[in-house]
Formats: C-alpha cells, sequence, structure tokens
C-alpha cells in the first residue's frame, strides 16, 4: 500500500461491531520495527503481557508459524497474524511452541541472527478467532491504515454510523462518494465502538 495517506483521517462513532471484521482481512499500522514480536504486542498494540501468553496461540510472520516471539524481530513491510486457539490436529500444530511443531514441516519462521534497526514502518496486521473479539476495541480505537473503498463497503452496511472529519460530523453521503472516488488511496481510520447510550465499550487487554 502507497505510504502517502491522504491528510484526512476518519473517525467513526459506531455502536456495531461490524468494524472487527476489518482486522480479520486486514489492516495496515505504522510501528517502530525491528523491535520484537513480543514488544509490538505488548509495547506497541498494547495487549496485557499475560493476555499473550494465555491467549495469543498462534502467531504467524509472512505466512510462517513462529515459536520464539523474544527472537523474531518485526520487519518493515511484514504481515503478522495472530490467533487463539486453531481447531484441529493442524490447528494444534500451528501454536507457538507446539509439541507436535514437527508437523509443520519446514515452514516455521526461524529467529533472528542480526537484530535489524529500529525505525518507523508499516505492517500488514491480522487477526482471528476469540482473540479478534477481544482485542479489536483497543486497535480500532488506537487507529488502523485502510484503503478508502474498504471503508466505504463497511460505512455502507453500517447505517447508524456516525463519521467526523477534523472534529466535524459529516454527511455520509458525500464521505462515501469522497472515498469511492479515492479507491485504492490509504486512509487513516480511527472506529470508536459505543453501545446505544454512547458509552465506549472497554478496549480489552
Amino acid at each position: 500500500m502507497n505510504r502517502t495517506i491522504n491528510d484526512q483521517e476518519l473517525l467513526i462513532m459506531t455502536p456495531s461491531t461490524l468494524w472487527r471484521l476489518l482486522l480479520q482481512e486486514g489492516v495496515f499500522l505504522d510501528v517502530t520495527t525491528g523491535t520484537s514480536l513480543r514488544s509490538l504486542l505488548t509495547g506497541q498494540l498494547g495487549l496485557a503481557p499475560d493476555y499473550v501468553e494465555r491467549h495469543v496461540d498462534a502467531v504467524f510472520l509472512d505466512g510462517h508459524p513462529i515459536d520464539d516471539i523474544d527472537r523474531t524481530s518485526v520487519p518493515d513491510g511484514g504481515r503478522i497474524a495472530i490467533a487463539g486457539a486453531l481447531p484441529g490436529a493442524a490447528g494444534i500444530a500451528m501454536r507457538r511452541n507446539s509439541p507436535v511443531a514437527a508437523l509443520r514441516g519446514g515452514i516455521t519462521g526461524t529467529n533472528d541472527t542480526d537484530k535489524p534497526a529500529e525505525e518507523r514502518g508499516r505492517i500488514q496486521m491480522r487477526i482471528f478467532g476469540l482473540v479478534l473479539h477481544t482485542v479489536a476495541h483497543k486497535l480500532l480505537q488506537r487507529g488502523v491504515i485502510v484503503e478508502a473503498a474498504r471503508i466505504a463497503s463497511f460505512l455502507r452496511e453500517d447505517e447508524k454510523a456516525t463519521v467526523l472529519s477534523h472534529g466535524h460530523t459529516e454527511d455520509r453521503d458525500a464521505v462515501l462518494t469522497r472515498l469511492v472516488t479515492q479507491g485504492t488511496e490509504a486512509i487513516e481510520c480511527r472506529v470508536m465502538i459505543a453501545d446505544g447510550n454512547g458509552t465506549l465499550n472497554p478496549a480489552d487487554s
């Protein structure tokens, strides 16, 4: 995705949990790369260390299952996926430090031999399973980078969403038209999921 982000930052207020699916499909995040995967999850994305240990059972980097999240660094442009318990024998094999990890064959990611320098970069993040339902609010409130057309697609489905830009409420139809026109352009989007009384749901960790 192009690194040039439109100066328009959208804030979406909604009672709908539909937006959690953005994280399942994959979003982009600007983060400090060169840190460990554990540091990314706990230090930058704000997940509680105990939660990561107890519930983030599977971590993938560029499609490879990772066992040691302390000795594997986050590369610029990396594709990272996390999940809770995965079903079946294959799912068990994909878990971190699985006793049947040998079933993975040669796809397991290897530890870093030379730690890269820490610098600002961009990653793609996908989240699955129960972990998605638990941490989605936190990451959506933090802000994600998504193609404009994808935001438009979700906004069409969520008729109760209110869209704000630079602190002002915007006309939904005008926003939709603009997003469709922007197409694949990267837009920074924050989603605040509130209940029917306007109270924000807690950002779980």
